[in-house]
């Protein structure tokens, strides 16, 4: 049985190899989605503790855990939390990359053993241990201290820089202390030898600077364990400081509910004087992750389905053709003796020959996909610069086995109907045109009606999706299934407009047509059905692929204007002012007026690369009166020239040119510009006088302003703002905003903090070292383009143009091997055909012609179909789909994008596809053994 089955292979080699890389392709796709989607989880969660220790400058993954070994009394707090900074790796599951023990003495009074230029001749220092500081510390001046007591009988320490400013010590100097005691023996003395500081910058050992330890004396911490904590000493009050820093990188998804779950209980556990550990950042990075973990899980798997469902449906297309070339075959084999169970037997060990290749073969290639996908920056495009990284899993092979068995299934279910056939049954058959089974059923217009509806019904609901989304949960899967059911369902409904379209186009030319074209309208309406299978392939790939590209255009575009809208300029930032607030707050008669002490601005004159730049004076503690009514309201105080030269504004956004409102606004210092809403809202006429009330963290002012026009779009402004309470729900309030000149407001109120926005021309890498080489305190600083590039970035987009991509790529590889399939076995079975029109005087280029027409009635009406079914849905279901993207700072409605090089690119792809395809053809038509058709159509 396994010889016949495998000379069964070789003999149709190419239906079997279309039908494996079918099967390998569903196995690939079908293990690349737990792969994907494990690596996404991994990156995502890796990035959001990268891009929390980047945002707050300090390491994200640690345990903070103090203890304090109190003087004759136990140590059993001091023994939890030892245990808990040794044992937590293992508790967690990931290694550690640092584990550092500060230990010191209550501060206690040293004296030194000579005198210097002091106020005091007392100091409070404590004297401390630090583990692998000497590995960790470069020495500024003197040396490291020794592991040993020197022959004078003195401990050698190393203290921080800040430590011998602060406490005015010296390297050399000598101390000692009265009521300490080295060992319960002799009093201890203290030599410093050296000054030490981090020795890398970025040192993650460092939780604290060294700056911090400033009135430490660090020894030896072997020293410090046999002279203040051996043989169970209990003489001294010593404070014990562990900090334990994990591998964040190492981390798995799947092992945050257990870590999380450990962290509270430990939190629970030392939560008092002796013991106390701070509350980690890493529970709210985790919880905040897994919010996110559900919404792109669930998003990714639903846009994975359509292509599933067409590789099915390509499997059952392939062996469906392949058991209509053998139906003869199968009739003799019953003819001869063989049992319905033999014959299904022989299949089920094809099917299984071939299902373990596309296993074994799956696998890698699904990893490969992965990579890819990964690497993906936009749909088609591919230029991200660090690659996913991967790896098999059980959840993997579970995925692969059941891919196999679908492809089994798939492949065995036309096998079941046919193993009963008969000679006598398939001469029967063929002389039969059934139509097909969708087409009875109206199963295009019933997905048709499905999609409509979910279409009405989810765009009824859009505020209540988009609170949805906003409190962490999923777009309801139903949204993604109707714009497949609609694609799909109207890809089958235009076969049948395509039948009737060709017999109209037959019927009008009917006595004018010339033979190659006449014969292929015959050929196309009596054989009909034959080629709806790889019409809808045809009409699917053009459709999914311009949906596809839709999709990922629009929801990554709009995301990018968002954010350069929100931010209002390439760079927003904010210096450090000082107040004379502390010397106001003590001046008796209480007459110092508070104020600011402006920065110099013209030094951003020197800044490389800078366009232009402008002060912006934002407040959100502003109140606008109108008499009778009043408003919290942000205002923003502008110089017009330079606003206008660092922002822009879509012009489609507002009524007039963005320019235009600048001008209007610069022709009076007290006019102000208001947004649309507060107009609403107030009643706020053109002409009409406001007073507005701003309010400082030191002082309060107010100033009045003309309103001379109104805005419903500005830089900057978010007129409804989404807030997320602690329970996770969401609300929207809406926001108001007041445009005045900067010079306006200064003379009116005072000067206040502003911020300087500045045109990089999307260069923004000069400010980061300009503002370090400066020594710039900064206490705002929004950078638009690095925003805008991490939103490329992030694990939800770039898995969606991963996917989308994927999805395409596959239905255009299964469509163009589908297609060629078909051709070639029509081809074939016509043979007879093209010999009998050469006898009749039908030319070879006739022939080649009629081929043409056909494909021209076929390939391009289908491709014009997939244009049209493309762009409806895209305009009824991209809108819903992209609230699955939406951010809290969406602010611009939403604008559907489908770029013409995008279905330039789109139809180029499918037309080389659609070419060699029919080059094939030709090459076939120009290599029969056309003498032998010629002579079987003579006779």
């Amino acid at each position: 049985m396994f010889h016949l089955m495998l000379q069964k292979i070789l003999h149709k080699k190419w239906m079997a190899a279309s039908l494996l890389i079918g099967n390998i392709l569903l196995v690939a796709i079908a293990v690349s989605h737990p792969m994907y989607q494990e690596a996404s989880r991994n990156r995502m969660l890796t990035d959001e503790f990268a891009n929390y220790m980047k945002d707050n400058n300090a390491y994200p993954m640690i345990i903070d855990v103090e203890g304090l070994i109190r003087k004759n009394a136990g140590i059993t707090d001091t023994e939890r939390i030892r245990n808990l900074a040794n044992t937590a790796s293992e508790q967690f599951g990931i290694p550690e990359t640092e584990k550092v023990c500060v230990r010191g003495l209550v501060s206690s009074v040293a004296t030194p053993t000579a005198m210097y230029d002091r106020s005091s001749n007392e100091l409070k220092l404590v004297i401390g241990s630090m583990s692998d500081i000497d590995k960790h510390s470069s020495i500024v001046s003197g040396k490291m201290y020794s592991n040993t007591i020197t022959e004078d009988g003195y401990i050698e320490a190393v203290i921080s820089q800040s430590a011998m400013t602060d406490s005015n010590l010296l390297i050399g100097e000598e101390m000692y202390f009265k009521s300490i005691k080295y060992a319960e023996k002799d009093l201890v003395k203290i030599r410093i030898v050296g000054v030490f500081t981090n020795s890398e910058d970025n040192d993650n050992y460092w939780v604290k600077s060294p700056s911090a330890y400033n009135n430490y004396l660090f020894i030896d911490p072997a020293l410090f364990e046999q002279g203040f904590m051996a043989n169970n000493t209990k003489k001294y009050n010593v404070n014990e400081h562990w900090y334990t820093l994990f591998d964040y990188t190492a981390l798995k998804p799947y092992q945050i509910d257990n870590i999380i779950e450990i962290t509270e209980q430990a939190l629970r556990d030392n939560n008092n004087v002796y013991s106390n550990m701070a509350t980690p950042d890493y529970i709210e990075l985790m919880k905040d992750y897994a919010v996110k973990e559900k919404q792109i899980s669930v998003t990714l798997a639903i846009l994975q389905v359509p292509v599933i469902v067409l590789l099915c449906a390509f499997l059952f297309m392939i062996s469906r053709q392949m058991l209509e070339m053998e139906e003869n075959e199968i009739a003799i084999l019953k003819s001869r003796g063989a049992g319905r169970l033999q014959i299904i037997w022989l299949y089920f060990l094809q099917s299984s020959f071939l299902a373990l290749i596309s296993f074994l073969a799956g696998l890698p290639l699904g990893k490969l996909i992965c990579k890819v996908l990964g690497a993906s920056s936009a749909f088609l495009e591919f230029a991200a610069k660090r690659n996913l990284r991967v790896e098999y899993s059980a959840e993997v092979l579970y995925y692969g086995l059941a891919a196999v068995l679908v492809s089994m299934i798939m492949t065995l279910l036309p096998v079941l109907k046919r193993s009963t056939a008969s000679i006598v049954s398939v001469k029967r058959k063929r002389q039969r045109s059934k139509k097909p089974l969708w087409q009875k059923l109206f199963l295009d217009v019933i997905m048709l009606g499905v999609s409509i509806y979910g279409y009405y019904t989810f765009s009824s609901q859009e505020d209540e999706l988009l609170v949805r989304v906003l409190s962490g949960q999923s777009l309801d899967p139903l949204i993604f299934l109707s714009s497949s059911l609609f694609i799909l369902g109207a890809g089958l409904f235009s076969l049948r407009l395509h039948s009737l379209f060709v017999r109209l186009l037959y019927n009008i030319g009917k006595h004018s047509w010339k033979p190659a074209s006449y014969t292929s309208f015959l050929q196309l309406i009596r054989t009909g059905g034959k080629q709806a299978f790889i019409m809808v392939f045809l009409v699917l790939t053009v459709a999914f692929g311009m949906f596809n590209t839709t999709i990922a255009r629009t929801i990554l575009a709009n995301a990018e204007k968002n954010n350069d809208y929100n931010s209002g300029a390439d760079i927003v930032m904010k210096e450090f002012w000082k107040n004379n607030a502390v010397y106001a707050s003590h001046d008796p008669t209480q007459e110092v007026e508070l104020s600011y002490t402006e920065p110099d601005f013209g030094k951003y004159n020197d800044l490389p690369g800078v366009k232009s730049m402008a002060k912006v004076y934002k407040s959100e503690n502003t109140v606008v009166s109108t008499g009778k009514q009043e408003k919290p309201v942000t205002i923003l105080g502008i110089n017009t020239k330079d606003f206008g030269e660092t922002t822009t504004l879509d012009r489609k956004l507002l009524d007039y040119n963005y320019r235009e409102y600048l001008n209007v606004l610069s022709k009076n210092s007290d006019a102000v510009l208001v947004s649309i809403n507060f107009r609403d809202k107030l009643g706020v006429k053109l002409g009409d006088q406001i007073t507005y009330t701003i309010t400082d963290d030191i002082k309060t002012g107010s100033g009045t302003g003309i309103v001379y026009g109104f805005f419903e779009y500005w830089p900057g402004y978010q007129k409804n703002k989404i807030i997320i309470s602690s329970d996770g729900t969401s609300k929207s309030e809406e926001q108001y905003m007041v445009v005045a000149h900067l010079s306006a407001v200064q003379e009116k109120v005072g000067v206040f903090p502003y911020e300087i926005w500045m045109n990089m021309g999307g260069n923004t890498e000069s400010v980061y070292s300009f503002i370090k080489d400066k020594n710039i305190q900064v206490t705002k600083f929004v950078d638009a383009v690095e925003n805008k590039e991490a939103i490329s970035r992030e694990a939800l987009f770039q898995g969606t143009n991963g996917i989308l991509t994927m999805s395409f790529i596959t239905i255009l590889l299964i469509c163009g091997i589908g297609y060629l399939i078909y051709w070639t076995l029509s081809i074939r079975s016509r043979e007879l055909l093209f010999g009998i029109f050469r006898a009749m005087g039908m030319g070879k280029n006739e022939v080649i012609h009629m081929l043409v027409n056909e494909q021209v009635l076929t390939g391009v009406v289908a491709i014009i179909f997939g244009l049209v079914i493309g762009w409806i849905s895209s305009r009824l279901f991209v809108p819903i789909i992209q609230i699955a993207y939406s951010a809290t700072d969406r602010s611009l409605p939403l604008e559907l994008i489908t770029r013409d090089s995008d279905i330039a690119r789109l139809l180029i792809i499918i037309g080389i596809v659609f070419a060699a395809c029919l080059a094939v053809l030709i090459r076939q038509v120009y290599s029969m053994k056309i003498s032998q058709a010629l002579k079987l159509g003579e006779d």
